[in-house]
């Protein structure tokens, strides 16, 4: 699902950024670019294009060992990529010609043409890949790393920003699987951006995201000499892969993230009720009723019904301290059949058209 990540802001920077390029680099004719045409088909110079890809990582890439010789180095890197034409060989031979390739190399990773990294291996692959006329549809986007309290300044506003970085003393350690156990990889200090459904609505996450995708798509490929993101190779940028939006938001995955991100989610949806009802009088006569201290006015609607259960403290801006007022004592969980069906439409409606992209990147009403 296209997200509010990928909205409106994000486009158009990825867009600026995928057709810049250096000063010094000349770029192919326009007619070596994949395009879509009127009627929405992948073409090649006004001729169409088909497709049939492999998906993952076709290349190979065997690891430094420690105290690696020069001359181990130089066998590992021809033994790695032997490995890889072969593979692109036997693709070739079965008549596959794209790759839907799930990695990527930032532009922060630096690496010399034979110096058997990682990011060597990937662009020898592309390299090879592209001798062969072969094209690449990027589905790397995903790897946007983490953030930490460091990221801050990413945005300028110092009246959130103490509260932000305060937000890493969880971290992601709240995230856990449906058995109750810690996501792999998850812990406090750090948030993986990729992970957190809070990038959708925090103005630092987003920024952050957008960061490491022009990061991804401006690396210059040391094989090639031309940034991924000048290179015909790429045929498609898949900005976003299986974000499960809906399922994360009524599912309840919102309330495991830190605090200052819950209430900013939850100001957001008694904001876009606000909007939809204006007065209390008439939320209530659309929901048949509302929970003990909940008003519009005071912002203290509760994020609620989810699918499973619900509790009052995750679920309130608590800080909005005419909420917290309002609510307190109001110490349980709830249920969806807790709810009227008027009232769980309207978290459904919220949650999807808070994915949808806006023309102004502001959260659709």
């Amino acid at each position: 699902m296209i997200k509010k990540v990928t909205q409106f802001t994000l486009l158009l920077t990825l867009a600026l950024s995928l057709s810049s390029c250096g000063e010094t680099q000349k770029l192919p004719p326009d007619s070596a670019y994949v395009v879509v045409d009127k009627n929405g088909h992948l073409t090649i110079n006004g001729k169409r294009e088909r497709y049939w890809a492999i998906i993952g990582k076709p290349y190979i890439h065997f690891p430094a060992k420690e105290g690696e010789t020069e001359e181990e180095r130089k066998e590992r890197v021809a033994k790695s990529r032997k490995a890889t034409d072969a593979l692109l060989d036997r693709f070739e031979a079965l008549g596959f010609n794209a790759v839907r390739m799930w990695d990527a190399v930032p532009n922060t990773e630096s690496y010399e043409v034979g110096d058997g990294s990682r990011a060597d291996s990937v662009d020898y692959m592309l390299k090879r890949a592209k001798e062969k006329g072969f094209r690449i549809w990027l589905a790397g986007f995903n790897r946007s790393g983490h953030a930490t309290a460091a990221d801050v300044d990413i945005i300028q506003d110092p009246a959130t920003a103490e509260q932000w970085k305060e937000a890493f003393v969880q971290g992601d350690a709240g995230m856990v699987k449906k058995d109750g156990t810690p996501m792999a990889g998850a812990s406090a200090g750090k948030i993986n951006i990729r992970e957190s459904i809070a990038r959708i609505w925090d103005p630092r996450l987003e920024a952050l995201y957008v960061e490491r995708i022009k990061a991804i798509a401006q690396h210059t490929n040391k094989h090639t000499g031309l940034r991924w993101s000048d290179d015909p190779v790429f045929a498609v940028w898949e900005l976003a892969n299986e974000e499960w939006w809906m399922r994360k938001m009524v599912g309840g995955r919102w309330q495991r993230e830190p605090a200052y991100f819950r209430n900013q989610l939850v100001a957001k949806w008694n904001d876009w009720l606000k909007k939809k009802y204006g007065s209390d009088e008439k939320l209530g006569q659309a929901w048949e009723q509302l929970l003990p201290g909940e008003s519009l006015d005071k912002g203290s609607i509760l994020l609620a019904p989810m699918a499973g259960k619900v509790s009052s403290a995750t679920s309130m801006n608590d800080s909005n301290e005419k909420a917290r007022a309002s609510l307190e004592g109001l110490a349980q969980e709830y249920r969806l059949e807790d709810f009227a069906r008027a009232r769980a439409s309207d978290v459904i409606e919220f949650s999807w058209k808070s994915s949808l992209p806006t023309r102004t990147g502001s959260w659709p009403r």
